[in-house]
Order: structure tokens, then C-alpha cells, then sequence
């Protein structure tokens, strides 16, 4: 019953991250390739700060979420397979330390998303995003 309705859910998706894109500042919001087309899945952004954000955006009432806080070669099942310190791949750690998902979802309202921006503006300064 709900796969008929999965185009027009992606394209949702896809629409809502527009929005995020035009009105987001003071994160790092996802960069798409020209030729690819994503469903947007997840809205993840990065903050040096985002553990201050995350709290700031819960004080407004707006849930995030951190998918994938531990990088591949430090989760338990593969470290021992791969035989890799803390600090042996420095990007991946800090993108672990950084990202945070932002609602998303096919209902969301251009109005909220202003809301959340909104919330992320008065929470970071812009000078904190790369």
C-alpha cells in the first residue's frame, strides 16, 4: 500500500532539503553531486559545536537525532579486524563528532524548517561552520 506512494514522498524529501539549503547558516549542510538525485533519507549537517546545538535545538522543542557517532575502525565488531588507533583516521573522527540530523521527514512544512534554521541561527555563530 505505501510503495505507491514512495515517488511522491522522495520527491518530498527532496523539496524539504531545498528549504534546508536556502535558509540554513552556521552548519555545514550536505553537498549533492549535479548528477545525483537523493531522497534525503536524512538531513545531516555538521557543527564543531553540535553537541551545544543539539541541546539548544531540544530546549526549542526540535528532536535531532546523531546516526553513526562511532567511525568504522573504532566499533567494536571491526576494530580488532582493523587494527586501528584513535586519531588514525582524523576527518572521519571529527565528521563523528560534528553531525547532526535534522528533522526530516515528507510532511515537513517550509514553515517549519524556517523554524529550525531559525533555532540553528540564534543558537551557532556563522563564523563556526567551515
Amino acid at each position: 500500500m505505501k510503495l505507491r506512494h514512495l515517488d511522491d514522498w522522495n520527491e518530498s524529501r527532496r523539496r524539504v532539503a531545498g528549504w534546508y539549503d536556502d535558509v540554513l547558516d552556521g552548519v555545514d549542510v550536505p553537498v549533492t553531486a549535479e548528477w545525483a538525485d537523493p531522497v534525503h533519507h536524512l538531513f545531516v549537517v555538521r557543527s564543531p559545536a553540535r553537541d551545544e546545538l543539539r541541546e539548544a535545538l531540544d530546549a526549542q522543542g526540535i528532536q535531532t537525532g546523531i546516526h553513526y557517532p562511532t567511525p568504522l575502525h573504532l566499533q567494536p565488531a571491526l576494530a580488532p579486524l582493523l587494527d586501528h588507533e584513535p586519531g588514525a583516521f582524523p576527518a572521519a573522527e571529527r565528521r563523528a563528532r560534528e553531525q547532526l540530523s535534522l528533522p526530516m521527514y515528507p510532511e515537513l512544512a517550509r514553515e517549519q524548517v524556517a523554524q529550525v534554521a531559525a533555532a540553528i541561527a540564534a543558537s551557532v555563530p556563522a563564523s563556526s561552520a567551515r
